[in-house]
């Protein structure tokens, strides 16, 4: 395969075609198996926007595969801006959730995570479980019921399962108004008594790498209510 896409970008090249034009030939193929070396290829050359195109090419239901996409997007942005890069807050428990998940692809995640953030992720993995296991472990999706909701005082978070749980809230504007982590149980509660009326999001995600997004109105009687 490796010689074949080779042997098709010396041939292109012949044609005088730039390397974004090479990209999406080879990307809009029949060939299977060219995301890595059409990715590397666009990165190599700094082709951020056709980097996007070879990823919007991935079709794929493996969970793993995703977490690599998600990962990708995130990091080609941040090549792509570097100094002026803005790690928004869903994009940062994006990132944090894959890192902490148990497959490969967690590790690129976790160096990604550092190169950005400078703070070291590591990742609980149950030592003397086969690679089968983990995959099992993966299609396990928890559930959470998140009431009540408006809610002026705690929200009520209950899991299918008993785990450690990553938390994020986020109002409409995009700003984190808290963030933490929750100890390994099935059931937890929230406080927001300090935090002022209105619309938010709180993203839940676990160390499999599942997340969790839920609406969450606030409702305070006192208006006067503060941070």
């Amino acid at each position: 395969m490796q010689q074949l896409i080779i042997k098709w970008i010396l041939l292109l090249k012949e044609e005088e075609k730039s390397t974004s034009e090479i990209i999406r030939e080879v990307n809009s193929s029949a060939v299977t198996d060219l995301t890595m070396p059409l990715l590397g290829l666009a990165l190599d050359n700094q082709e951020y926007d056709i980097a996007h195109e070879v990823l919007d090419n991935v079709k794929s239901d493996d969970k793993e595969m995703d977490d690599f996409v998600k990962t990708q997007r995130i990091n080609i942005e941040y090549l792509k801006h570097k100094k002026n890069f803005v790690f928004n807050p869903v994009d940062s428990m994006e990132l944090r959730t894959i890192a902490l998940a148990s497959h490969p692809s967690a590790g690129y995640a976790r160096s990604l995570f550092r190169a950005i953030t400078n703070e070291r992720l590591y990742a609980e993995i149950p030592e003397n479980q086969s690679a089968e296991g983990r995959s099992s472990e993966r299609r396990v999706i928890s559930k959470y019921k998140v009431f009540p909701n408006p809610v002026n005082d705690v929200i009520n978070i209950e899991s299918s399962i008993a785990q450690k749980l990553n938390y994020l809230l986020v109002d409409i504007h995009g700003k984190t108004v808290k963030t933490g982590m929750l100890n390994a149980a099935r059931k937890w509660n929230l406080s927001v008594e300090v935090i002022p009326s209105g619309i938010y999001s709180l993203i839940l995600s676990d160390n499999r790498g599942d997340r969790t997004v839920k609406k969450i109105i606030v409702t305070q009687n006192n208006a006067s209510s503060k941070l």
